[in-house]
């Protein structure tokens, strides 16, 4: 069985039903699942770009939230007090300031390119925004359930721990 030449017929089992449904299904494939991996690469030297000041953010403020004898909130200041003794303004600076200010650039560089070349991206979009925009109440509910759920868990843990 060689190659279907034009105008001959087609055989029974391959109809152009078929080819039509597996044309179309490989369109589909080639344009969800792109490959990307300059993208990729972006978003891997973006995070990396933010990961130390996120670190130390982050290491801040567990260490304000319980008191400083107690675990993991030692452990943590240590580390804090260990990286922020280290830093001299100007590496603070860069750190803080200077690192995530590069990955805003990038991220947003990458992200305007693609957004003007991907038509699929500006679909998406305005759907999801329609979407959020129809939900707003419900997001609101939920939004006000989970806060209600957390206070409620911070007051069982404080009165069960006194």
């Amino acid at each position: 069985m060689g190659r279907i030449q034009a105008g001959e017929p087609l055989p029974p089992r391959l109809t152009r039903f078929v080819l039509c449904d597996t044309k179309y299904f490989m369109g589909l494939v080639s344009v969800s699942r792109p490959s990307r991996p300059r993208l990729g690469a972006v978003a891997a030297l973006e995070s990396l770009l933010v990961l130390p000041a996120t670190v130390l953010l982050a290491a801040s403020v567990i260490r304000l939230l319980q008191p400083p004898g107690r675990e993991p909130a030692h452990t943590i200041g240590l580390i804090a007090e260990w990286g922020l003794g280290h830093a001299t303004p100007l590496s603070a600076s860069i750190l803080l300031i200077a690192m995530p200010l590069g990955a805003l650039a990038l991220g947003a560089t990458a992200l305007g390119g693609l957004w003007r070349r991907d038509e699929r991206l500006r679909q998406d979009t305005l759907a999801l925004v329609g979407v959020a925009r129809r939900q707003a109440l419900s997001a609101t509910l939920l939004a006000g359930v989970i806060v209600a759920l957390g206070i409620l868990a911070a007051v069982v843990v404080h009165v069960i721990t006194d």
